[in-house]
């Protein structure tokens, strides 16, 4: 039997590619930050002075200390280091222990973090740290600890040494595994972590603050959570001022329970009104997955002319409600499996060849039956047997549409 389970993700930026680590001054530059403190392991420290270097006058200093497991009196020493040079953010060069030193220093100063992987240790994208005192170690959950940008730069990852790149894989793989048997998994996270994808959740904010054991297992699977209301309520144009309601009220919820600031939102229904995108704009969310005209990601603009949110598409043929989900009050047929799967694989297959986006809807009382997890596991595998397919987050989606739009002007 599956009990009732909810989800959520981590407000995070990512920079990916071959080569990105050249991105390194421009994404401190984005975060306001005159003052950078490089973190590495002693082993390390040659790669953080060259990195050092490239920031130019970003550069505040390096503190080449960082350890195994994070002890606290090695996070005392970075803090003097960070005074000394009036540090304002720091960068993250190198494994779990160099992001996990960074952690540290977020945690007591609150200052942004820029963070460079160099193994598959996966910390960066969680909110977790460990750290050690006095031979005991300790784990904090707090959203405070989680960088504000990732920068993977796969260049990076040619030089490890053939051991480390092993050990740290299998490393990778079992943080995978652990989502499988932890006392709070639900199957649309276990399928995530048998697959390595990630995904968005957009939650209404009562079931948040219903469920926040829920909410923050999937906030630490690095899963991102979006805006679905407050008590999954459709928009009605007749009544403004009720969708602005259920907007802050969907927004306050999902701060208070996991320190979400959602990016994205898709209305109840995929209702809309003419207020939606304005309102979207002037709340701070950057895309909206409501709308169903296209199978490309677009920008809105707005009334003034000005940019609005992006718009990541989305459509009934590829959304588990239409196939299944049947109630007294509203009784429809309860289609086969197989039949969701070959039209589903059919809009893939197409999409695909058209470049463009395919957006797939679930909700956890359509897709979490067992027999439909199934069928989803099987639609990733067939998915995944065609080359250069992303599986992404809406802000991934979001954020590199904005880049690439960028890149055009």
């Amino acid at each position: 039997m599956i009990g009732s389970f909810t989800f959520e993700n981590l407000p995070c930026r990512v920079v990916f590619g071959s080569g990105t680590l050249s991105a390194a001054k421009a994404e401190i530059e984005r975060l306001g930050g005159m003052r950078a403190l490089v973190l590495t392991t002693p082993q390390q420290e040659p790669e953080g002075a060259k990195l050092g270097a490239a920031l130019g006058p970003l550069y505040a200093g390096i503190f080449a200390g960082a350890t195994m497991h994070t002890p606290v009196e090695v996070t005392e020493q970075a803090l003097v280091a960070m005074k000394a040079c009036d540090a304002d953010c720091v960068v993250s060069l190198g494994g779990g222990s160099t992001t996990g030193l960074g952690k540290a220093l977020a945690l007591r100063t609150g200052v942004n973090q820029l963070c460079i992987p160099t193994t598959y240790a996966g910390s960066e994208m969680t909110p977790i740290l460990g750290q050690t005192e006095k031979g005991l170690k300790t784990t904090v959950r707090d959203t405070a600890v989680l960088p504000e940008t990732v920068i993977y730069d796969v260049d990076l990852t040619l030089t490890l040494p053939a051991g480390l790149a092993a050990t740290s894989g299998i490393n990778a793989i079992a943080h995978a595994v652990e989502a499988l048997y932890a006392r709070d998994t639900n199957p649309v996270t276990s399928l995530m972590a048998e697959e390595g994808i990630k995904a968005t959740f957009f939650v209404p904010g009562w079931t948040a603050q219903r469920y926040p054991q829920a909410i923050e297992r999937i906030l630490k699977e690095g899963h991102e959570i979006g805006h679905h209301g407050y008590l999954h309520e459709w928009i009605d144009p007749n009544f403004p001022d009720k969708e602005e309601e259920a907007l802050d009220k969907g927004l306050a919820a999902l701060k208070q329970v996991g320190g979400i600031k959602p990016k994205g939102y898709r209305s109840p229904g995929g209702e809309s009104s003419p207020n939606m995108i304005r309102l979207l704009h002037e709340k701070g969310i950057i895309y909206d997955s409501t709308l169903m005209d296209g199978i490309v990601p677009y920008r809105h603009e707005l009334a003034d002319g000005k940019p609005g949110p992006i718009e990541i598409p989305w459509h009934w043929s590829i959304d588990d409600a239409v196939y299944a989900l049947f109630s007294i009050r509203n009784p429809r047929p309860i289609m086969s499996n197989s039949h969701v799967l070959e039209v589903w694989l059919d809009e893939f297959k197409e999409i695909y060849q058209w470049g463009g986006l395919v957006d797939v809807v679930m909700h956890p009382q359509v897709s979490g039956r067992p027999s439909r997890i199934a069928a989803l596991r099987t639609f990733i595998h067939e998915v995944r047997k065609f080359p250069g397919v992303w599986f992404a987050t809406g802000t991934q989606i979001a954020e590199a549409y904005a880049a690439a739009e960028a890149g055009l002007k």
